[in-house]
């Protein structure tokens, strides 16, 4: 029985699968994260930007992050296969998110770690039919992994005192990521770490993840990193002058919860959010910088709306 993250109402819309639409199913090719861990390589000493990029792509890495048993003496550390099958509940959603590539299915020798799935229906008004968001229940098996540097996601009251601090006429961009987090593939050996079970016509069936899943420790982690590298390379890119007050090495090594330009304002991501405020010409170059997302990271964006003063 997978964890009662969900209410009773959440639980009542689950069992009919007719009143769920697939919304965090989309695989664009996925992000090319191998772009974005080249722009890393560049510079030196970024150790949060090689540790999520890493986490993508390195089974050695991820299996260093999973903490030896007591009484364990092999150097391989490893999570354990015991986990509990996924309850029928999420069975219809599961079966269609597999059709997307989300999921691929693996013979029971090919997994190394093992846990349940569920899904959360997205908030809508009452006539409007929900949404669901696609989990891996985590929760147990992240109890095994080392956990991840801190995100310093920015807080509602630190946004509002920053944006009261903005003196005179300011531009704004606020941007959204579409299904970001599954547009981060994994490699097969990674992906092995991070699988499920369920029983389809009376059979137990397993699969890997094919992406970045939602529910475990280190997926906020890479997710806001790559955000933060992106605005990185946006800037770069352009060859114009670095406008924030932190140099490149201390904008990834850090991950502040907020970049503050030079010439006032400021520009923050939210895993798969970008909200920046400054002048024009700032605001503009990341303007600039969206077809370079689009075309040569395959990043698939959602919205994107800029308002100049």
């Amino acid at each position: 029985m997978a964890d009662r993250y969900y209410s009773n109402e959440a639980e009542a819309l689950l069992h009919d699968s007719h009143t769920l639409e697939l919304d965090d199913v989309h695989c664009a090719g996925g992000l090319r994260t191998d772009l974005i861990n080249k722009k890393v390589q560049e510079i030196p000493c970024l150790a949060f930007g090689k540790k999520a990029m890493s986490f993508l792509k390195d089974e050695s890495f991820v299996a260093s992050l999973f903490k030896r048993k007591r009484g364990e003496n092999s150097d391989r550390r490893q999570p354990s296969r015991r986990g509990a099958k996924t309850n029928k509940i999420w069975l219809p959603h599961l079966l269609q998110i597999v059709t997307f590539s989300m999921l691929i299915a693996v013979a029971s020798s090919d997994f190394k770690g093992l846990a349940t799935y569920f899904a959360v229906p997205k908030s809508a008004p009452l006539n409007v039919t929900p949404k669901a968001r696609a989990i891996f229940n985590g929760k147990k098996l992240g109890k095994t992994m080392q956990p991840p540097p801190p995100c310093n996601f920015i807080t509602h009251r630190e946004l509002i005192r920053e944006t009261q601090n903005i003196k005179g006429a300011a531009s704004i961009l606020v941007a959204d990521w579409r299904h970001f987090f599954h547009q981060h593939p994994l490699s097969e050996k990674v992906s092995s770490f991070f699988c499920i079970s369920a029983v389809v016509d009376g059979i137990v069936r397993f699969w890997r993840w094919a992406t970045l899943p939602m529910g475990i420790p280190w997926a906020p982690f890479c997710a806001q990193t790559c955000s933060v590298a992106m605005i990185v390379m946006i800037y770069d890119a352009d060859g114009g002058e670095w406008p924030f007050v932190l140099d490149r090495n201390e904008v990834l090594e850090q991950l502040p919860s907020r970049l503050q330009y030079k010439t006032g304002g400021f520009a923050t991501v939210y895993l798969d959010n970008l909200i920046a405020i400054g002048t024009e010409e700032n605001i503009s170059r990341l303007e600039k910088g969206k077809k370079m997302l689009e075309d040569e990271l395959k990043l698939t964006i959602k919205e994107w709306a800029v308002y100049h003063a």
